[in-house]
């Protein structure tokens, strides 16, 4: 089942990133289950592990039908961003309310985030594909959300507690003596398990990763229960990441100089065929004005540009942009010394030139106009084109 992974940790160390503080409970126990399942592998030291735990203020909230969950958002997408910027290859996000949100998530960040739903949906298909109607305990956000109808309603019959049922199930969760307050209310939970038996279910689905924290649930009750956070981890391991679709993105060395970089973005954004916002292109840029004047070093010898331009090119690279434009012809006396030391690729304004004139002007005279001077910048683009 961890083929796909092992052999990723054989050519090389695999990391996870486990997001922990959006159920604190729940997250130390998906680390632990986790540590567990990768002690066991045969190739168990390739394997790292990341926990970011930091306490959600809001975690003990009631997650009712008139929950928001924008502060729920920005805390799992700012704890994402951490475990990213620590190189995890995948990331293990314990928590059912984020997961009403993670396809909002997924495009702004370049790492896999490991599907629950798509875990509990293979250990049903594994399990209990010949069950037709499962019962499902989870918060009335969640409820309210269709997470489960989403993931789940074209294959099986989703079923949740009666109203009575449902009330005491949320204060088994977030009651003053409820589970995310340390404690097992096992019997009110057991109770919503017999509900749902009560209405035809064959096999109980956890809405909360809390409840397998609760073994003695699934031995109170006579209804099969999955153990959410196992599903998980053993999804975790045994399936093939798929990286987030990520927008093509291009980064743009600003200031050198202010105009002509507005003028490149006007350009870039008048040309691209788009009937509605989303469907331009995103661009990052790096307005720095302050890089040193690149005429008065080639011509007089003034200071060097060459490091300001590179700084300003690894800012791009670390903002995710897939390649680089400078609007700043002189700029490019420099790009060769940078390129190697990126991981990313400038576009070549002298290139592109050259390409444009081959094409359009082949045997016919050019003319040129650049800067001059003692060090003849603009004889070095004429040479330039004329060995092209």
């Amino acid at each position: 089942m961890r083929d796909t992974i092992s052999q990723m940790a054989i050519e090389g160390r695999f990391a996870f990133g486990v997001v922990g503080g959006l159920g604190a409970l729940a997250g130390a126990d998906v680390l632990q289950r986790l540590i567990r399942a990768t002690a066991a592998d045969r190739v168990h030291e390739r394997y790292a592990i990341v926990f970011e735990q930091q306490s959600f203020p809001g975690d003990t909230r009631r997650a009712d039908t008139d929950y928001d969950p924008t502060a729920r958002k920005l805390h799992a997408f700012s704890l994402i961003r951490r475990l990213e910027s620590r190189g995890v290859d995948a990331i293990l996000l314990p928590c059912f309310i984020s997961h009403t949100f993670r396809d909002e998530i997924a495009p702004n960040v370049s790492t896999p985030i490991v599907d629950l739903m798509a875990a509990l949906r293979v250990a049903l298909v594994c399990r209990h594909l010949s069950a037709r109607r499962i019962g499902v305990l989870t918060s009335d956000y969640v409820r309210r959300a269709g997470l489960f109808e989403r993931a789940l309603a074209d294959t099986w019959q989703i079923t949740y507690p009666t109203a009575g049922a449902q009330a005491s199930l949320m204060d088994a969760i977030y009651g003053a003596d409820g589970i995310k307050s340390g404690n097992a209310n096992v019997g009110q939970l057991a109770a919503a398990c017999s509900d749902l038996m009560r209405q035809g279910c064959e096999v109980v689905v956890p809405g909360f990763t809390e409840l397998s924290l609760l073994p003695r649930l699934a031995a109170d009750i006579k209804c099969p229960i999955l153990d959410a956070n196992q599903c998980y981890v053993d999804h975790a391991l045994g399936e093939p990441l798929r990286l987030p679709r990520k927008p093509f993105k291009i980064g743009v060395v600003g200031g050198v100089g202010p105009l002509a970089t507005v003028d490149f973005m006007g350009k870039i954004v008048r040309l691209t065929e788009a009937s509605r916002d989303q469907d331009h292109i995103k661009m990052i840029v790096e307005q720095n004005p302050q890089i040193p004047d690149r005429t008065e070093h080639l011509i007089r010898g003034g200071t060097d540009p060459t490091i300001a331009l590179f700084a300003t090119c690894k800012k791009l690279e670390s903002a995710d942009a897939d390649l680089i434009a400078i609007p700043c012809n002189t700029a490019h006396a420099f790009v060769e010394r940078i390129q190697s030391h990126l991981r990313i690729p400038v576009l070549n304004m002298l290139d592109e030139a050259m390409a444009q004139v081959s094409g359009r002007y082949q045997g016919r005279t050019v003319g040129l106009l650049a800067n001059h001077g003692p060090s003849s910048y603009a004889w070095s683009i004429s040479t330039y084109l004329t060995d092209r």
